[in-house]
């Protein structure tokens, strides 16, 4: 968000003000499911620490099942909060700029979610760089990201996308995160065993919700006051 919105600044005030607005809703929309993909980390962190190796591998997979779930209504949640805006003050032609970051950017939530849930399953394993170096390589591309789709290159045939460019970059950026994760993953050995390790358990399930989503609701009041505050600043205008 704070590189979208520096390079946001060099195209206008309303692309500015826009990507500021449209990621203050995304985080704010998201923190639930944020809450459920951190559900995890103590049940990993348990499996790993009694050596049940195969146990923390297939906690991952419920992991990935319950923020896949929770994706859904936390999109719901950012697309609401968006086509609210009028109703919350904000002028229409910054809404809709706004919302035209919203849409590029949603694909990347479920991204982010898994990306967490990798993350917390890797940091039970005691092997954190491979998300460590994940994020260290995310702020460069996504800047170097949102400076071609913003502007585009014209020599290529790539319009200048704009606010749109910036949303993608940063979705583009959250999915490389996954793919450096989950090729880390992979490597580690899930352990012996025969239990099937992507089946849904219904009690796992349930107990990443029970962890996630009272964590998620603290995030959401902690944070969510100061993001609605910045969201009615909209209001005022650009």
């Amino acid at each position: 968000g704070v590189v979208d919105a520096i390079m946001a600044g060099r195209v206008s005030a309303m692309a500015l003000a826009a990507t500021w607005l449209g990621a203050t809703i995304f985080f704010v929309g998201s923190t639930l499911a944020m809450g459920v993909a951190h559900g995890i980390d103590p049940l990993t962190a348990q499996a790993f620490g009694a050596g049940r190796t195969r146990e923390a591998r297939i906690t991952l997979w419920q992991g990935v099942w319950a923020v896949l779930l929770a994706s859904v209504p936390g999109a719901a949640m950012v697309l609401g909060f968006g086509y609210a805006l009028e109703a919350m003050g904000v002028e229409a032609e910054l809404a809709a700029t706004a919302r035209e970051y919203l849409w590029w950017r949603l694909p990347s939530l479920p991204g982010f979610l898994l990306f967490l849930v990798a993350r917390a399953y890797l940091q039970s394993a005691h092997r954190p760089r491979p998300a460590l170096l994940a994020v260290l390589a995310a702020t460069p591309l996504n800047a170097l990201g949102n400076w071609v789709l913003m502007w585009g290159v014209l020599a290529f045939g790539l319009p200048a996308l704009g606010v749109k460019g910036i949303a993608l970059a940063s979705t583009l950026v959250i999915w490389f995160e996954v793919a450096v994760v989950a090729f880390a993953v992979r490597a580690i050995d899930p352990g012996p065993g025969t239990a099937p390790l992507r089946a849904p358990r219904w009690a796992t399930l349930r107990a990443i919700y029970a962890l996630g989503l009272p964590l998620g609701g603290q995030l959401l009041a902690e944070g969510g006051i100061f993001s609605l505050t910045g969201v009615l600043m909209g209001g005022i205008g650009t």
